[in-house]
């Protein structure tokens, strides 16, 4: 209340009575969703990309050497006396041998490539869960210390951590009544259909 001094009247202040964050958890959630299919169509492109460059119909796939080599069939099938064509089919022969090794080659990389993607993403799954079980923990403890009000810092450290772990794999989450994130990983069914990490469910 303002303090009168005579004709006038002088303010005292304010009193800060709260804090509370402008958030949708709702828009939260479709970002979360939108994150990881986006996180899982772009890797499917990339990876599909490769296996279609390999065996599809661009210059040096596994397509385009099988077709020289029925084409090189063909033409001994029409001349078989000609020695240039039967030469010709011998070295399409080769070719397309050396298509498949290429192919196997490439595949046994990719499939490398994928197993070391997994295992990282991985790593960097279990360090976001221990990081969001430890926020939850500081704020159910700061909820309870400050009279019910929630630590607005620390929630919006562990939606950011919730975010981040979208662009890994698929989440969904619900909150409990003093403040905890619960967060599953996949499809939020029991430990049968998901994976279980440390700080998660």
């Amino acid at each position: 209340m303002p303090q009168s001094n005579g004709s006038i009247s002088i303010g005292s202040g304010v009193v800060v009575s709260g804090i509370s964050r402008s958030f949708s958890q709702a828009a939260a959630n479709q970002l979360n969703t939108s994150q990881s299919t986006l996180g899982q169509l772009t890797a499917l492109q990339n990876y599909s990309t490769q296996i279609d460059n390999l065996f599809g119909t661009t210059i040096g796939g596994l397509s385009t050497s099988l077709q020289s080599f029925y084409s090189a069939f063909s033409d001994v099938a029409n001349a078989p006396t000609s020695t240039a064509s039967r030469q010709a089919l011998l070295g399409k022969a080769q070719s397309v041998a050396g298509s498949f090794q290429a192919a196997s080659s490439e595949l046994n990389t990719l499939n490398a490539d994928v197993n070391s993607r997994i295992t990282a993403d991985v790593t960097q799954i279990n360090s976001i869960a221990t990081a969001i079980s430890a926020l939850n923990k500081q704020i159910v403890v700061g909820t309870a210390q400050d009279g019910g009000q929630a630590p607005n810092e620390l929630i919006d450290q562990r939606d950011q951590l919730v975010s981040n772990l979208s662009q890994l794999v698929g989440v969904s989450t619900t909150t409990d009544s003093n403040g905890a994130l619960n967060v599953f990983v996949g499809n939020g069914q029991p430990p049968r259909a998901e994976v279980e990490i440390p700080g998660m469910r």
